[in-house]
């Protein structure tokens, strides 16, 4: 509800009658979708004191990891970033089990910056041992202090392996950390590399964009999140073909495919299968927030969007104002990124973040905002991605959701969003 007492969806929906049908089909209000742009100017259909409401209801964005960049702080040239790249940034060794570089991990995060040091991974490589070493010893003497102190049962009692939990690991897992800076070593190195070989520039076909580039710089990033797949090449959205096929009731009526997007961000395993969190529309041209291209990919991913809000909302009501989808359309080299969520009712905000760019010469502080959006996107998923899951492990045991037979199925009165008019 606005400060004036009337509610979003009517001051969209007496705006929406008042369309004709091309301004209707090319228009957010139909499907109660408010874009939020960069810099944008307040709608006329708002007050000044309607519009700062509404953009006082968005959630807050992660923090941006500013501390990925801190071992090139010291770079100014792209000869800086290869003398870095061959003297080499100690980054700490994986080791096979999470438990066993845990504890190292933790305590390089207590720094502010990443060790570096000519000799490679080897200092850390013998502390690691030394560590494990440490361990071996102290897990060896317990039992003989146990002995001497404790009775048979408390020690039966004190050996016992702890109990596994599906608790999924917390969003400053050591791991997780170590393999964003890897990521960002590797974002810097590849493009240093296309740069070297003059590799960058307006003209490169979608494709090879997305192989040699987008690749290195969005999907890598996107894998350090478990359950999360990114599909790459023309994907049918399941969420907008259920908005299309709401009404079919015979097999006689044509189904509907989906929306086909350039890719798309899916959640794997679990309870949570197949469930969508965002998609991707590509292009190789190189044009700006006002290209015919961009408003119509930018529509067209609102829309999507927007259903899969409707999907995951319909399958866990209990988290519906947490939840977030995410949009990324790949102009050549440029980078823009949206984020939905749904405040209240069936209002959809379309924020959009400020355009990046991929630089053709080197310049440390457009990758520097690059790498950083990349990864404040994938922190929003990652979120995302972890109430989800716990979302779902909850259900597993709640009967709350259930209802009678007489009561026709599931209830309506949760407020969960709902499906908009077909524009498409």
């Amino acid at each position: 509800m606005l400060p004036s007492g009337q509610s979003v969806e009517e001051v969209l929906l007496k705006e929406s009658v008042k369309l004709d049908e091309a301004a209707f089909n090319a228009s957010f209000y139909p499907s109660f979708v408010i874009p939020v742009n960069h810099g944008q100017t307040k709608p006329p259909i708002f007050t000044a004191e309607e519009w700062k409401a509404i953009l006082g209801s968005e959630l807050e964005l992660p923090k941006r990891r500013s501390s990925l960049l801190q071992p090139f702080r010291q770079v100014r040239s792209a000869s800086d970033l290869q003398a870095v790249v061959d003297k080499g940034i100690d980054l700490a060794p994986i080791s096979v089990s999470r438990r066993d570089a845990t504890p190292l991990l933790k305590e390089q995060d207590k720094t502010s910056s990443l060790p570096s040091t000519t000799s490679g991974s080897s200092v850390l490589t013998d502390e690691l041992k030394s560590k494990r070493l440490a361990t071996t010893t102290n897990a060896a003497s317990a039992p003989e202090k146990a002995h001497s102190s404790t009775s048979p049962r408390d020690l039966h009692q004190a050996t016992k392996p702890p109990v596994k939990t599906s608790t999924p690991l917390p969003p400053s897992d050591p791991v997780e950390d170590l393999m964003l800076r890897r990521w960002v070593r590797t974002c810097l190195e590849h493009h240093l590399f296309l740069h070297t070989f003059s590799r960058l520039s307006e003209t490169n076909p979608e494709g090879w964009l997305n192989i040699n580039l987008w690749s290195h710089f969005l999907d890598r990033c996107l894998l350090t999140i478990p359950s999360l797949t990114l599909h790459r090449g023309e994907t049918c959205s399941a969420a907008t073909a259920e908005r299309r096929n709401r009404a079919r009731e015979s097999h006689n009526e044509r189904q509907r495919i989906g929306r086909r997007l350039d890719g798309m961000f899916t959640l794997r395993g679990g309870n949570v299968l197949g469930l969508e969190l965002g998609g991707i529309e590509c292009s190789k041209f190189n044009a700006g927030a006002r290209n015919t291209k961009c408003l119509k990919d930018s529509l067209k991913l609102a829309r999507a969007m927007r259903d899969m809000m409707v999907m995951l909302q319909e399958h866990y009501p209990s988290i519906r104002r947490k939840l977030r989808v995410v949009g990324i359309i790949c102009n050549g080299l440029t980078l823009r990124m949206f984020v939905m969520e749904n405040p209240a009712g069936q209002i959809c905000l379309f924020r959009a973040l400020e355009p990046v760019h991929v630089p053709v010469e080197f310049n440390l502080r457009a990758l520097a905002k690059l790498i950083l959006q990349i990864a404040q996107v994938r922190d929003i998923l990652a979120e995302v991605v972890q109430e989800l899951l716990v979302a779902a492990q909850e259900s597993l045991s709640d009967l709350s959701q259930l209802t009678d037979e007489e009561d026709g199925g599931r209830k309506e009165e949760h407020g969960r969003l709902l499906f908009s008019a077909d524009t498409d």
